[in-house]
């Protein structure tokens, strides 16, 4: 999650009003009303102030604010009313805006940000105080990038930048330069965001600013690891983290601790990854923070996800949603409702997944989020593929690459144009295929996405596996299996590998798969990658029988029995059951045989699948009969 760099201009002076006589009731009245929206908009500065000094004083400052906001709220609305006919209170509005940088952003919803940072804008702009403007942009053009829109966040920083130069400013400079370094990374121009943050620190450091150089370290490490460059990532995070809890700032401590868990899910060190994400939350828990704790139980999920725990990423999904809820937090409401599909969609439950996506969409609309109704949009797509509907699915993937290319968002582009690839490889239209995953890798290379890369890389080599064309897949496999050693995605590296055993096999070369598919599995063993094993495991034991190996490929099979009994993620289980029954029965153990065609048998008639059935039911009247038994 990025993090802005953000700074307050102080608030503006007022001069000090004598309290109207008795027989002005009016004008009494109104200066009542001003001084009670000036100890208000005094008193969310100061609680602004306490946010950034961490510990107990941002727990105090969160607790302040929510039992003064109404209050704050009814400032604020008064300082609208009155401000083009009232100077004091057209200098309020500036106020109110300019304390919004901290903690308004942590409470309220980014639109009634913008609300309050309009208005006080327009009131800088009028009253020619160009810190506040500053400071304004600042806050609006995070809040415009917290819904999607990247573009209008953009010109914000860079009018806060070029007014920074004008009052040589070097604090409000390198903030302003590290928030264009976060939006330039939302357009996926990663060099040029690299480049901004590396200023930014080195402003931080120039003026010892520790907190500034905390965050700008963080932005660095968000950059590397939108790049697949985990290594780099990593070691950035972790002067983050020291920083954070030198300076006792919890707030960047959990998203620090977060981000370094989001590099161990990346790489497949997933009991890491979940370590951190617990730190994180605990902190979240302890000073109330709504929104720190829905995004450790989002990431720990899918944490869990990833080592074949499904149900548990549901329940910590469930809990995630009911605190966005409770927060009125609609983006993470949104997002978790996305994640929450996605778990359906992974253990079979079509009819949820489509549900909660259409929820996500629903709310990504209502709150004008194009980049979130482009991800919505992808994963109705990606449920729709999964219960046979095509035509439906391709409608979808090619609205949201509509929505991703209008915000000139290339990562999304680039994942869409995957999806349609893969897409008509499930309908065999191979050739089709080709130009969407090459696409997708030319955007990847374009904005140096390597995980991207490494990705449209293995699903190019399986494009050609396809096409039996082995020599090209077998490249594209090696290729994919090099950039993921590279990048330190070890789960990447598991799959390479398994796919290159596939390869290899259909060429003939079964020792060398063996070799191939034994490393797959000590990878997968070792990151905990239960799916991996899985998989492994299976082509193992295929590649044992196709040389009549029947105990060892029995073996195999039953070690894939043993691991899908601690998870639901079991790809191929239907297969591999068939595949073990017919080794039973070459091994002259009939009775097995029956047992496991038995199993595989339910499994054909629970989805349907009354071709495959037919071809069981064969096989264990035949088994029978061989048998001697009725």
């Amino acid at each position: 999650m990025a993090k802005r760099s953000g700074r307050k201009a102080p608030l503006v002076t007022h001069e000090r009003v004598e309290l109207p006589e008795a027989s002005q009731p009016s004008t009494r009245f109104d200066e009542a009303h001003r001084l009670f929206a000036q100890h208000f908009a005094a008193e969310l500065d100061d609680l602004s102030d306490l946010c950034t000094q961490g510990g107990e004083q941002f727990t105090q400052a969160l607790q302040r604010f929510d039992a003064d906001w109404k209050n704050m709220q009814a400032g604020q609305d008064w300082a609208v009313t009155h401000r083009t006919k009232n100077k004091h209170a057209d200098a309020l509005c500036v106020d109110y805006a300019n304390s919004a940088s901290e903690i308004l952003l942590l409470r309220r919803h980014p639109r009634e940000v913008i609300r309050w940072c309009e208005v006080g804008l327009d009131s800088a702009r009028r009253l020619q105080e160009k810190a506040q403007v500053i400071s304004i942009l600042t806050t609006l053009g995070g809040a415009h990038l917290d819904l999607g829109d990247a573009q209008t966040a953009r010109t914000c920083h860079e009018e806060a930048l070029v007014l920074a130069r004008q009052i040589n400013d070097r604090r409000f400079e390198g903030n302003a330069l590290g928030n264009l370094g976060i939006v330039q990374a939302a357009l996926t121009n990663h060099t040029l965001a690299l480049q901004l943050h590396e200023e930014a620190l080195k402003i931080d450091k120039e003026l010892n600013h520790q907190r500034g150089s905390a965050i700008s370290l963080g932005n660095l490490g968000n950059v590397y690891f939108e790049l697949g460059n985990m290594q780099k990532a990593a070691e950035n995070y972790e002067q983050e983290l020291l920083v954070a809890r030198s300076l006792n700032e919890i707030q960047i401590e959990i998203g620090a601790l977060g981000n370094l868990g989001n590099v161990f899910n990346a790489i497949g060190d997933y009991g890491k990854a979940i370590d951190h994400f617990e730190q994180g939350m605990a902190l979240a828990r302890k000073f109330k923070l709504r929104q720190g704790e829905t995004y450790a139980l989002g990431n720990m999920a899918r944490a869990y996800c990833f080592i074949g725990q499904p149900q548990k990423a549901l329940d910590l999904h469930q809990r995630s949603l009911c605190l966005a809820r409770d927060g009125g937090d609609r983006a993470a409401e949104a997002k978790t409702l996305g994640n929450l599909a996605f778990v359906y969609l992974f253990t079979g439950d079509i009819e949820k997944a489509l549900h909660n996506y259409q929820q996500q969409l629903e709310i990504a609309q209502d709150i004008g989020d194009s980049a979130l109704q482009a991800l919505a949009l992808g994963g109705l797509a990606d449920a729709h593929a999964a219960i046979g509907d095509r035509d439906r699915a391709r409608s979808d993937y090619e609205e949201a690459l509509i929505l991703y290319r209008d915000a000139g968002l290339k990562r999304g582009e680039g994942s869409i144009l995957g999806s349609l690839g893969l897409l008509a490889l499930v309908e065999r239209e191979t050739e089709k295929a080709l130009p969407y995953l090459e696409q997708c890798l030319s955007i990847a290379r374009e904005i140096n996405d390597r995980q991207g890369e490494a990705t449209a890389l293995g699903n190019l080599g399986t494009a050609y596996l396809q096409l039996k064309k082995f020599e090209e897949a077998v490249e594209y496999f090696e290729a994919h299996r090099a950039l993921a050693e590279t990048i330190g995605d070890r789960r990447g590296e598991s799959i390479a590998l398994g796919n290159l055993g596939v390869a290899f096999q259909n060429l003939n070369e079964s020792q060398h798969a063996i070799e191939l598919h034994k490393q797959q599995l000590s990878i997968s063993r070792e990151v905990g990658y239960s799916r991996g094993q899985c998989l492994a495991l299976l082509n193992l034991g295929d590649v044992v029988m196709s040389l009549c190996d029947y105990p060892a490929a029995i073996d195999y099979y039953q070690q894939f029995l043993t691991i899908a009994k601690s998870t639901t993620d079991r790809p191929g289980e239907e297969t591999m059951l068939g595949s073990l029954a017919y080794a039973c029965a070459q091994t002259g153990n009939l009775s097995e045989a029956i047992k496991f065609y038995k199993r595989v048998l339910a499994i054909y008639r629970k989805n349907g699948d009354e071709e495959n059935e037919a071809i069981v039911v064969a096989n264990i009247e035949l088994a029978t009969r061989l048998s001697g038994t009725s």
